[in-house]
């Protein structure tokens, strides 16, 4: 009699224990299923998937007007590309990253601001110097679209924040882009030695455009020059300003690219023009062909 007992005691106890293990798998099953979790299964198959089949899909929730799904695939590229090293993605999900959240965000501009001065933290050469790039263009085209709001401010504004940039004259706007295209151009030698195509992800030019800027130094060299010869650009007037009134200026190539600049104008954009378009100029003077000094 006991000894039923003792085998009866046994096998209620293995149903027990059995049950919790039951129970105790079919809720780890629930919580690997879990929406969380579902979706980071989702993201780490599509990261699988090639930077091609991805901008696909990105294009079909743009056509369809789905900006919120598409900057979802947008992260997806981000990381991949990141982890994988690879600056063109990397600087195509980024911009595309700034479009979509211009698209979605009433509060739009200081979002991707905050987020371009994220990235440039932590960034490496040569990714550091084409977002300066960007950061310039975004700061100038903040200005252009809220112009009205500078004219009537001084130099001397009681208002200034340095954190906001609605309090800002136009000076510090000026002055801020003028700051990140140089620092766009800090490596010049190390630029020069990158092909242009590192970033053929971002670029759309066919094979003459880039016989035109075959390097990433040409390429971010060019993006500052055009912006130093928008006449608007150089709205402010400083007290000893560089005038080009010599015909100097308008010798051959070769001649130009000797001329010693001086100015006590540092904002003058005329004199940055220039500046730049020597190091263009010596750059490819020597070249077998004169695509890249057009």
């Amino acid at each position: 009699m006991k000894k039923l007992k003792y085998v009866l005691f046994f096998l209620v106890m293995i149903i027990i224990i059995t049950g919790i293990a039951l129970i105790i798998s079919i809720h780890s099953g629930l919580a690997n299923s879990s929406p969380g979790n579902s979706s980071t299964q989702e993201e780490r198959m599509l990261s699988k998937q090639s930077y091609e089949k991805l901008w696909s899909k990105i294009e079909g929730f743009t056509d369809k007007g789905l900006p919120k799904s598409a900057l979802e695939i947008v992260e997806i590229i981000y990381k991949k590309a990141k982890s994988e090293d690879n600056p063109g993605q990397f600087i195509k999900a980024i911009v595309h990253k700034m479009r979509l959240i211009q698209e979605i965000d009433d509060e739009a501009f200081v979002k991707v601001q905050k987020f371009l001065i994220d990235e440039l933290k932590n960034s490496r050469f040569p990714v550091t110097p084409i977002l300066h790039s960007m950061m310039a263009e975004q700061y100038w085209n903040y200005y252009n679209s809220n112009r009205y709001r500078f004219f009537n401010r001084t130099n001397t504004s009681t208002q200034f924040k340095n954190e906001d940039m609605e309090t800002w004259t136009l000076n510090q706007i000026v002055e801020t882009v003028n700051l990140h295209y140089k620092q766009s151009l800090e490596e010049p030698d190390a630029l020069k030695k990158i092909a242009v195509n590192i970033i053929d992800p971002v670029l759309n030019i066919n094979n003459e455009g880039r016989k035109m800027r075959p390097t990433l130094y040409d390429f971010l060299a060019h993006r500052v020059v055009d912006f130093y010869i928008n006449e608007e650009a150089g709205l402010t007037k400083p007290k000893y300003e560089f005038t080009i009134d010599s015909p100097e200026f308008f010798s051959p190539p070769e001649a130009f690219s000797k001329l010693q600049l001086i100015t006590k104008d540092s904002l003058s954009f005329e004199f940055h023009a220039l500046f730049y378009l020597q190091d263009l100029i010596r750059f490819h003077i020597g070249d077998s062909t004169p695509d890249a000094l057009v």
